[in-house]
């Protein structure tokens, strides 16, 4: 079974071979394998010669260890993950050389390639600090408007949604200002494609309690995560207060 190690070391051997293989783009952790540990899979780029690409998609071999390969799925048009017996995982794209140009990425490192490689990714890395057309207190109106609504479907009847609402659009919302607003003590480790990711290492304190704030049932969630709105974002915006006090009356809660 390959290791985080040894597939970077084989797959570069493998695929430079081929004639049809024109670069290997490693991306996420396997551009930066100092930060890679025990639970990292493997993401990069295959560029092969146009008219190949759907041919690499579909017949696995060229993979380092494939007879080991428990299951693969395709998630995108040019996308597939893999996953090895032992759980080992792999996240891929075959692109063509053009189709990289459409790719957006955190980093990346460059395993081999050509000028039209090259000349493909530049621009392909996202803006670190992207402009946000919504302000804060937009992201906390709605992260309000949300629990609302979320709390409301849960009390209903539709507990799915309403979980899905307050667990999952509130938290995005929370995580938006948070990013806006605290001061990071990893800004390196910020990823500016998944406001999900990462924020342990960003903001450990908020991390902490936006994570005891989601054990319960959904009502008991939503009370705590509009408390937590505005202990922690109170001070910078008036929305907190007025909208906690508007879900308080309206769900029933001890208004503070």
């Amino acid at each position: 079974m390959p290791t985080f190690a040894s597939f970077r070391e084989d797959l570069p051997a493998r695929v430079s071979t081929l004639p049809d293989v024109t670069g290997l783009v490693w991306a996420g952790a396997s551009a930066e394998p100092q930060r890679a540990d025990e639970w990292s899979d493997h993401d990069f780029f295959l560029v092969v010669r146009s008219g190949t690409q759907e041919a690499f998609r579909r017949q696995l071999d060229w993979l380092p260890e494939f007879e080991d390969i428990a299951f693969s799925s395709r998630e995108t048009e040019h996308g597939l993950k893999v996953v090895y017996r032992d759980g080992f995982i792999l996240e891929f794209a075959v692109f063509d050389g053009p189709e990289v140009a459409n790719a957006v990425l955190n980093h990346h490192a460059v395993s081999f390639g050509d000028e039209q490689l090259a000349a493909s990714l530049h621009g392909v890395l996202c803006d670190p600090d992207p402009v946000d057309p919504l302000s804060v207190d937009d992201h906390l109106g709605l992260f309000y408007a949300q629990l609302l609504i979320g709390t409301g479907r849960y009390l209903r009847g539709e507990r799915l949604v309403g979980g899905q609402f307050v667990r999952s659009y509130c938290v995005g919302r929370l995580l938006q200002v948070a990013k806006a607003v605290l001061p990071s003590e990893r800004r390196d480790a910020r990823d500016v494609l998944d406001v999900w990711r990462r924020v342990e290492l960003e903001f450990p304190q908020f991390a902490a309690e936006l994570d005891a704030a989601l054990t319960g049932e959904v009502p008991e969630v939503a009370q705590r995560l509009s408390a937590l709105g505005v202990r922690w974002f109170g001070g910078v915006s008036a929305v907190p207060a007025i909208a906690a006090d508007v879900l308080a009356r309206r769900l029933g809660w001890a208004i503070a």
